[in-house]
């Protein structure tokens, strides 16, 4: 590809949403503190047409129980409330994210105790009772 190709494929990126390709200007930047930085992967009419059907639609009934966990059941939703006290077997995509974030936890706990009993400190966090 010449030079002039490359520079003008620069400045298009694909839509995730529509797989449209697209000028960067119609993609928002995920950081605005960085303004020449990374794109978001859907366009803007994509994000905004997801943005008003959450807002009508409110979230997913499986993302409401995943996020709020085995907390207060008080704090969900009519909807989520169904699902949960039912007699009907729990979808298994839940399940699965359920096993997969208990699985992804308990990988970092140990890596996170495996790294304090040698004292690594990871920038991330600092080890709880480890001196230098």
């Amino acid at each position: 590809m010449s030079e002039r190709t490359n520079a003008a494929l620069r400045h298009l990126k694909s839509c995730k949403g529509c797989l449209r390709v697209q000028p960067l200007a119609a993609f928002y930047l995920r950081s605005a503190e960085a303004p020449e930085g990374p794109r978001r992967a859907r366009c803007k009419s994509c994000e905004a047409s997801a943005a008003s059907h959450r807002r009508h639609n409110g979230p997913s009934v499986i993302s409401e129980l995943i996020r709020r966990g085995t907390g207060d059941p008080d704090a969900l939703s009519e909807r989520a409330l169904e699902m949960v006290y039912t007699d009907e077997p729990m979808p298994p995509a839940l399940i699965d994210e359920y096993r997969r974030r208990i699985k992804a936890a308990e990988a970092k706990r140990k890596r996170q105790e495996r790294l304090c009993a040698e004292r690594v400190r990871p920038m991330r966090f600092a080890c709880a009772g480890v001196r230098a």
